[in-house]
């Protein structure tokens, strides 16, 4: 796949990128960010079915993933499909996670203070004290108190069900803890508040210190029609990332949206409506970005709205180094979507209109409201404050966005040492008008492009200047990857912004990631990638089909 074909779905919501935050391994890029490096864009196979893989490929009984949290208490957690049915038209799984180091800070936490509380008691029992026998259950009591913390584990269940030849339904519902679920059983099994256990010491850290369900899940309806696609999706507490490296959460986001398949050229469209309700709010597990003491919420996410957007694109092969007919490729390569040599020359060009629906409420007495009183159901008129609600369209934007790729594959991928080397260099720009505007001011006015976190500022929400700056900021994503020792590749996949003023500067790194991939020859075109991204310090392995 051209890494340029993803800029149009960057420009909407539900642009799908890998995480290790979530049980499911997927979450949604913030619209109108720079589209995601290759390695981190969402693999197409659900979570659950990769796991199976893993369980089937590998004799380990869970998947190892990496996943800090905004504490910096927790990092490595270990995943693993619980249990699985299905039939000929549907399939389920219930997958579990165990945060293996934070269970282990935390038991080495209790043991510390253990220690200082059986210090006490033998002082006390040195004393004729008789406190040694409680200070003894406490010890062991803490024991298990850190395995059976439901704060360390969550749960996640996935399912989907063919409705028809071209629908299907999807649904996935997630305990990021399981803190509050047994604090609600604990509940409602009988005892007042004084009776419920409190919280351990070290387990508020969870999630930053919130203090919050941990639900989240969606269901989506997919419908197949020729050449195009019709998505109605609804989702709860779903998270999603910045270029920035920041984890936001949307309380609740409905939306629909008609496009065109992709394809490898030619004329692409989009067309969507998309509600957001309640106040987003951050959770940043990315050490840069939480540091900032400037955190605002993007553009497209500062305040419960709809909006509706359409886009149009058009994409192209500029040039090719081959100007005859592909040949097949070896039966000997390690992947046979790997063994073609080549050298191309990509663009996208395509247009944005969007304008937000807004609804607003307001209180008024009936001759306030028609100028006439308002009679009753029993013919009297309405004395009492009547709630008005209207609906307003702001005046629609237009933009342009435009992006450039150049690919280099060498080798055939077939001999054991150095026989493929892959380049891609991308440069993205999200907002054509933006980056003019920025280009229009003077040195002084526009600093650095700015990354999201940086260009905030510390009461709220960024001006439309800084938000005009940092979509109009291009940005530049490299990609090298080459083989190691047989079926092995090593990846760095980095994002960078470019200063619009000084475009021979060096530029900024935005994002890196770090991977291995290894071919999996009993599955065909299917390989094992492991990567790992330090700005956003998360981590995973995971199947890949029918990719290079």
């Amino acid at each position: 796949m051209l890494p340029n074909r993803a800029i149009i779905a960057s420009q909407f919501w539900n642009h799908e990128c890998g995480s290790a935050q979530s049980l499911d391994a997927v979450v949604t890029a913030v619209p109108n960010e720079p589209p995601s490096s290759g390695i981190q864009l969402g693999s197409g196979v659900a979570r659950s079915q990769q796991l199976l893989l893993l369980q089937k490929l590998l004799p380990i009984p869970f998947t190892p993933s990496y996943a800090a949290d905004s504490d910096d208490q927790g990092g490595w957690v270990v995943d693993r499909v619980l249990s699985g049915v299905g039939g000929r038209d549907w399939w389920a799984t219930v997958m579990g996670r165990m945060r293996v180091q934070r269970m282990w800070r935390f038991k080495h936490f209790r043991q510390d203070k253990n220690e200082t509380l059986a210090g006490n008691a033998s002082q006390e029992a040195a004393l004729g004290s008789t406190g040694s026998s409680s200070s003894s259950r406490a010890c062991s009591g803490s024991a298990k108190g850190w395995f059976q913390d439901p704060s360390m584990y969550a749960l996640s269940a996935r399912t989907r069900i063919t409705l028809g030849k071209q629908t299907w339904l999807s649904g996935s519902a997630e305990l990021s803890t399981l803190a509050g679920l047994a604090a609600a059983l604990q509940g409602r099994k009988g005892g007042d508040a004084a009776e419920r256990r409190p919280a351990a010491e070290g387990e508020e850290m969870l999630e930053g210190g919130e203090e919050a369900s941990g639900f989240r899940g969606f269901i989506s309806l997919r419908h197949k029609m020729k050449g195009h696609d019709l998505i109605a999706r609804a989702g709860w507490g779903e998270q999603c990332v910045d270029r920035a490296g920041r984890y936001w959460t949307l309380p609740r986001a409905l939306s629909i949206d008609f496009a065109s398949l992709v394809t490898r050229e030619g004329l692409r469209y989009r067309f969507g409506l998309q509600h957001v309700g309640g106040k987003p709010g951050e959770h940043s597990p990315s050490a840069s970005a939480s540091a900032s003491a400037s955190a605002s919420n993007p553009s497209s996410l500062s305040s419960p709205s709809s909006r509706s957007s359409s886009s149009s694109s058009s994409s192209s092969l500029f040039s090719s180094c081959s100007s005859s007919a592909p040949s097949p490729p070896p039966p000997s390569s390690y992947n046979w979507l790997a063994a073609r040599p080549r050298i191309t020359l990509s663009g996208v060009l395509g247009g944005l209109a969007s304008t937000e629906i807004t609804t607003t409420s307001s209180t008024a007495t009936a001759q306030d409201a028609s100028q006439a009183p308002i009679s009753g159901m029993n013919g009297e008129a309405a004395a009492g404050p009547i709630r008005l609600s209207s609906v307003q369209l702001s005046s629609p934007s237009t933009d342009l966005f435009a992006s450039v790729a150049v690919t280099a594959q060498l080798g055939m991928f077939e001999r054991p040492l150095f026989d493929h080397t892959l380049f891609n260099a991308t440069l993205t720009c999200g907002s054509l008008s933006s980056a003019c505007y920025n280009l229009s001011q003077p040195a002084s006015a526009t600093s650095a492009p700015a990354t999201g976190a940086t260009s905030a500022v510390a009461s709220g929400d960024m001006s439309a200047v800084q938000q005009r700056e940092e979509r109009g900021a291009p940005t530049l994503s490299v990609s090298f990857q080459q083989q190691i020792l047989g079926p092995v590749r090593g990846r760095w996949d980095a994002c960078m912004g470019v200063d619009s003023k000084k475009p021979l500067a060096v530029p900024r790194l935005l994002d890196s990631t770090y991977a291995l991939d290894c071919s999996l020859e009993r599955l065909g075109a299917a390989r094992l990638v492991v990567w790992f991204s330090p700005t956003r310090r998360e981590g995973m392995a995971e199947v890949r089909l029918l990719d290079r």
